[in-house]
């Protein structure tokens, strides 16, 4: 139920303006500001290994909600199918896309409107945007059954610490891939029962993660088998550090889990 204080923060012509246009919703109208990201809440890890490299390495939610120039921000292709891509990950969740869609056009309308832009007019160029919006063939990139493998792809305890793009390392057989530290901690974060296949042993094949059998995200691998361009990549272990103790709050979410 809409309180007094919403209806006299955003006006009741422009809260109803921005319901029909699926711009408002209840969980996000109580935000100040612009929204900011989600947070990676360590306890979602359940794979103590990965769990200690994404402490280690500091790990962020990259999935950008203020990003209003992207050509996929507001796809209706990718709003109605549930899918939402910035070309190195995928997510495929109609719950999960939708709230990245409608925080998406949140910002957009308070940036419009602040630029001098009326509700309604706001409101149309959400709508004229999304419409104009273009959306990559995305179910060709999806690998068909046969192609996943079937064991589990787990982390080795290997990374290269960056500034900016820290890697982490997933073997599977006798096959070892990097990921962009950032990126597959920010799916992990949004799944936390989601398991990693390969769906190749090329660099150029994405590998996906599933929760039971359904398929929830994709992600590519930057290089592969410890190396990068043909060189060491300087490569550390988890392994060579304590395990860095638990903070209150991690004890009492992790006493919840049992």
């Amino acid at each position: 139920m809409v309180n007094d204080s919403i209806e006299k923060r955003l006006g009741v012509k422009k809260l109803k303006d921005m319901k029909d246009s699926e711009i408002y919703t209840e969980k996000l109208s109580s935000m100040k500001g612009t929204p900011k990201h989600k947070r990676i809440d360590y306890s979602n890890f359940k794979n103590k290994t990965e769990a200690r490299i994404f402490k280690k390495l500091n790990v962020k939610n990259i999935i950008k909600f203020d990003d209003k120039y992207s050509a996929f921000t507001l796809s209706s292709v990718g709003v109605n199918d549930g899918v939402w891509t910035n070309s190195k990950m995928m997510i495929i969740d109609k719950e999960k896309t939708d709230e990245i869609y409608k925080v998406n056009k949140q910002i957009i309308y308070k940036n419009l409107t602040k630029e001098g832009e009326t509700p309604e007019n706001a409101i149309k160029e959400i709508n004229k945007l999304q419409k104009e919006a273009k959306f990559p063939n995305y179910k060709s990139v999806i690998p068909k059954n046969s192609e996943i493998e079937k064991t589990e792809a787990v982390a080795t305890g290997d990374f290269v610490e960056n500034k900016d793009n820290s890697k982490v390392f997933y073997k599977s057989g006798d096959v070892s891939f990097a990921f962009i530290a950032n990126q597959i901690a920010t799916i992990k974060n949004m799944f936390p029962d989601a398991k990693m296949y390969f769906s190749g042993i090329d660099l150029g094949t994405p590998v996906v993660l599933k929760v039971g059998n359904e398929i929830k995200a994709l992600l590519m691998p930057v290089s592969k088998n410890k190396y990068i361009d043909g060189k060491e990549a300087g490569v550390d272990s988890i392994s060579n550090y304590e395990p860095m103790p638990e903070t209150d709050a991690e004890k009492r979410e992790a006493r919840k889990l049992f």
